[in-house]
């Protein structure tokens, strides 16, 4: 008996996969905008960091600028207090001395309560080499309590200076001041008018331009003559660094 051929069925063929849409679905949608915005909010980001780091470099001078004008406006304010403080007449009657070149000068005034403990001091403002190689306004007090020997630290009052020039006025009969560059006579007195010009070695910095009035009524009491002398031989002393 001959063998039965089953007729042979082809094996069914799988259709490819469709192809991916380009429309994946709202999830991938928001994941793009997600992406926009957070490229458009770096963006800001650095446009902002960008523009505040101008603000820095562009505020920066000014900044400077506003400090040195400030120290230079309290220096002046403390010149101005210190000279009109200063003693016009010794107990005795007779003016007291005020020793002025056109770099340095001396005379006496009331000791500051914030640097000593009270009395009369022989105090002296000048131009010093500070340990940099450069040039400081300085102030040196010797309370009349000090020792004849006894040093003491200046006081800085402003630092990068470049020139210190100095002027002393006598008043005429007018009225008007006449200036003069030295007032080393001791027997001048106090100048009505005393005036300070200071230019910085930098440039940049603010200098001083300044009249002050150390005529000022301020008598030395008779009760501390003693005091008032020895500030006024410590005041005719050189001055010690």
């Amino acid at each position: 008996m001959p063998a039965l051929r089953l007729p042979m069925r082809d094996a069914p063929q799988r259709s490819p996969p469709p192809a991916p849409s380009m429309d994946a679905g709202p999830e991938a949608g928001m994941t793009l905008v997600e992406l926009l915005v957070a490229m458009a909010l770096l963006s800001l980001i650095a446009l902002f960091a960008l523009q505040g780091i101008g603000s820095l470099r562009w505020a920066a001078p000014i900044a400077g600028r506003l400090d040195a004008a400030e120290e230079a406006s309290l220096v002046a304010a403390h010149l101005r207090r210190t000279f009109g403080e200063a003693v016009a007449l010794l107990p005795d009657g007779t003016p007291a001395a005020l020793i002025g070149t056109p770099d340095s000068v001396r005379f006496l005034a009331p000791a500051d309560p914030l640097l000593e403990s009270g009395g009369i001091a022989a105090i002296t403002l000048s131009v010093e080499p500070a340990a940099d190689d450069t040039l400081v306004l300085a102030e040196r007090r010797k309370p009349s309590r000090l020792q004849q020997d006894e040093k003491r630290d200046a006081n800085i009052l402003l630092r990068g200076v470049k020139a210190l020039r100095l002027a002393y006025g006598a008043t005429n009969e007018d009225g008007s001041p006449e200036w003069r560059a030295d007032w080393s006579d001791p027997a001048l007195g106090t100048p009505a008018l005393v005036r300070i010009e200071l230019e910085r070695a930098d440039g940049k910095g603010r200098g001083l331009d300044l009249i002050v009035h150390p005529m000022s009524a301020f008598q030395a009491p008779a009760a501390g003559s003693d005091t008032v002398n020895s500030a006024a031989q410590k005041m005719a002393s050189p001055a010690r660094t």
